[in-house]
Formats: structure tokens, sequence, C-alpha cells
């Protein structure tokens, strides 16, 4: 009676898991840059609580591993002139005030007290030299492959970072279209610059249910 009801249990772990994935992608799906998260499952062998006498095994189905999908989203035009988005692979750097590096799809970016470029966070959006990007002038125009330029002044190139196929596996989400770089991940060069749209967000349009439900 014990090892039936741990098999049942150990069937029921898997669907909790990807409850709480779908949950998490239905409350993200307004959120700009947002990736969606998708559950992955193996069967286990276990011959131990064996059902099957003449197999002499049993198979369960258990939690591979909880993976984003890099997919692109579809633009929104907004007319916000601090709204950023990325045409094809890659991330913002942005920077919070303890010096911590993140990196995100979100462009929602607006322009503080200081006049810096921050997210909703107040974490700053970084250049290729890695400094924070700062406006200083009256006219702002940011063309396609993200150069900043302030009254008709090139005055930075706004930073873009992408990573392998490892790296990407790799790579930590934290929520809210945040996402962290462990030590093991190097960032690589980007083999093409990539497209940087002016007055666009990057929206989620996937389905939020993953590949289990259509």
């Amino acid at each position: 009676m014990i090892k039936g009801l741990y098999t049942s249990a150990a069937g029921m772990l898997p669907r909790i898991v990807q409850q709480d994935s779908i949950a998490n992608n239905l409350a993200n799906t307004t959120t700009t840059g947002y990736k969606k998260g998708e559950v992955f499952l193996r069967s286990l062998i276990d011959a131990t609580y064996a059902l099957d006498h003449a197999a002499g095994r049993e198979r369960t189905t258990g939690p591979e591993d909880l993976r984003i999908d890099y997919l692109q989203g579809t633009f929104d035009r907004t007319g916000t002139p601090f709204d950023l988005a990325l045409n094809g692979p890659g991330f913002f750097r942005v920077r919070d005030t303890a010096g911590n590096q993140y990196y995100t799809r979100n462009g929602r970016f607006y322009l503080n007290a200081d006049r810096y470029l921050v997210n909703g966070s107040g974490m700053f959006l970084m250049d290729t030299r890695n400094n924070p990007v700062r406006i200083e002038g009256n006219t702002v125009a940011i063309m396609g492959d993200g150069t900043v330029r302030v009254d008709d002044i090139r005055t930075a190139q706004i930073g873009m970072a992408d990573f392998d196929a490892q790296g990407y596996l790799g790579l930590q989400s934290l929520g809210q279209g945040l996402f962290r770089k462990p030590a093991a991940v190097n960032e690589i060069l980007p083999g093409l610059i990539r497209p940087c749209f002016r007055d666009f967000l990057k929206i989620q349009t996937q389905n939020p249910f993953g590949p289990w439900l259509t």
C-alpha cells in the first residue's frame, strides 16, 4: 500500500511542476520581453517499486528540467521614444545600483532624474563600454544599430550581449524578464549588429501552456 501511494505521488509531482510553470507563464503574458518556461519530462525505471511483475520494472515520469523558450515574440509600436526592441537573439545589459549586471529582452526604459536611461526597477541601461547610458541634451535619436545621438552628436552605443547554445541553457531566470549569467557562462561577440528598434516593444505571444496544450 505504501509503495503504491509513493508511486502515485511520484507521478503527480511533474504535473505540479507543469502547473506552476503554466501559472507563471499566464501571469506574464503581458510582461514585455518575458520568455516562456517549459517543463521537460523523462521516464524513470525503478525495479524496487515494480508493478509490472512480468517485466520486473515500473515506469514513472518525473520532471527533467525547466527550460526557457527564447523564441522571438512580436513587436508592438508604442510611440514612446525610449521603448526599444531587439530584432534577433541577444539581450540588453542592465546594472543595479550595487553594480550587479543582468540581461533582459525588456526594452522599456525611462529617463530618470539624473538623466540616465533605466528600466522599471531603476537598473541602468549599459553601453558598449559598460557605462550607464546618459542623455544630456534636448533632441535624442536612437539609431538602428543602437547608436545614441544627442543634439546630433554621437554620445554612446547601447550594449548588446549574446551567448552560445550552452550559455543560453546556463542563464538563470530571475522573473520579470531578467536573467543572470553564472560565472561559468561567457558572453560571445555577436556575429552581426542586432537591429534595435525605437518606439517599439517586444511582447510575449507564444502559447503560455507550453507544448502539452495547444
